[in-house]
């Protein structure tokens, strides 16, 4: 299998979180994790921030979010209550945001919908696993402490772990395949 083009910027991002410089976890790795914490989700409503026109003073709904911050896979599909397609005129994919150059009354995204912190904790869980045999030496009041990788990564995998998404009680009336 394959990384998939628009996956290379989630991966850097989620190897950046963890702190895994040195590349000990393949893309393809991330990436399936980063797939194992996801949603194919329809038709999720965006929630809208409103700005006020300085002409004519009336609210106008330009930029739009998803409604935990979540990040998306680049090729989300935005569409209008119409169901009409939408071209944003900004996208930030990585938190789950769009602006748009007009005004929209109502803005729904079909796609993929990650969950980065869950992602980021299930790859500290393997990065952990390696570290888990390593053991401390302690001779003559001078010491080699090993298990300091392992309990750092542990405390970084308790703070991920704790952000990880609750997708059920949060998506409201989204159609939802898992």
């Amino acid at each position: 299998m394959a990384i998939r083009s628009n996956m290379q910027g989630l991966i850097d991002h989620i190897r950046g979180l963890i702190g895994d410089d040195d590349s000990a976890l393949t893309d393809l790795v991330i990436q399936g994790y980063l797939d194992a914490n996801s949603q194919i989700v329809g038709q999720l409503a965006l929630i809208p921030t409103s700005e006020v026109n300085s002409i004519t003073k009336a609210a106008e709904y330009l930029r739009w979010a998803d409604p935990d911050g979540q990040a998306w896979e680049a090729d989300v599909i935005l569409q209008d209550s119409a169901y009409s397609a939408l071209t944003p005129s900004t996208s930030d994919t990585l938190n789950g945001q769009w602006a748009f150059a007009t005004s929209q009354s109502m803005v729904m995204a079909t796609g993929r919908r990650l969950d980065i912190n869950g992602a980021a904790a299930d790859c500290l869980l393997q990065l952990m696993s390696k570290y888990a045999r390593e053991f401390d030496v302690t001779t003559k009041n001078k010491g080699l402490n090993r298990s300091q990788t392992y309990i750092a990564l542990n405390t970084q995998y308790q703070l991920f772990n704790g952000r990880r998404m609750a997708y059920a009680a949060s998506l409201g009336s989204a159609n939802v395949i898992t």
